[in-house]
């Protein structure tokens, strides 16, 4: 299945978005006194991240039941019923940027432990977002749905627990049982649905 490694330096982040994460969202440009201790937050994050995004296709036919996984709920029926195809996505930092951003709270650095988090936050959906965009654009004759997450909507997070497993043989990734959290934290899923261009949604 395919498996794409990513530059951190290579995953650009908005600035509106990174603004309104750190809790500037209000301010036109991050205030002066905090753009060193920024600047140093993404220094420190590109030193231990290792964004993968991993992807595998099922072949549905309009079903959304596939390798023992079944998509429930109005989300998954709004975005996706109708594919021929459902990809299934997991992308992730790596257990190395925990590590750093717990170092750094355990050494009364909450601050740059607070910027740390919250711009691996945005690059683990980034480093989704740029390998999704690129696959829409190889799959050009095909239409694609709205990205869809465990976790949101009426979309169970027990859905993290199978996804893992498709993908263990390929990255180190855990789901805690009770919760369907998944570790490291910088973690994410995600189904993507595809159609026919032209083809109404039924």
């Amino acid at each position: 299945m395919p498996k794409v490694e990513i530059d951190p330096k290579d995953i650009k982040i908005p600035n509106n978005v990174l603004k309104s994460k750190l809790g500037f969202g209000r301010a036109e440009e991050i205030p002066e006194e905090f753009r060193k201790m920024v600047k140093r937050a993404y220094e420190e994050l590109h030193d231990v991240a290792k964004p993968v995004v991993l992807w595998r296709d099922f072949e549905v036919d309009g079903s959304l039941s596939f390798d023992n996984m079944e998509l429930t709920g109005e989300l998954a029926t709004k975005h996706l019923s109708g594919s021929k195809i459902i990809t299934v996505f997991l992308a992730t930092l790596g257990k190395k940027v925990d590590k750093k951003i717990e170092e750094y709270f355990r050494k009364g650095e909450d601050l740059l432990a607070f910027f740390i988090d919250g711009i691996a936050s945005e690059m683990v959906e980034y480093a989704l977002r740029k390998v999704d965009a690129e696959l829409r654009m190889k799959r050009s004759n095909l239409e694609g749905s709205f990205r869809i997450s465990p976790g949101y909507g009426d979309l169970p997070l027990s859905l993290n627990k199978k996804i893992v497993e498709i993908f263990k043989d390929e990255v180190d990734v855990n789901v805690i049982e009770d919760s369907y959290v998944l570790v490291p934290r910088k973690t994410i899923t995600a189904f993507v649905g595809w159609r026919e261009k032209n083809e109404k949604q039924t």
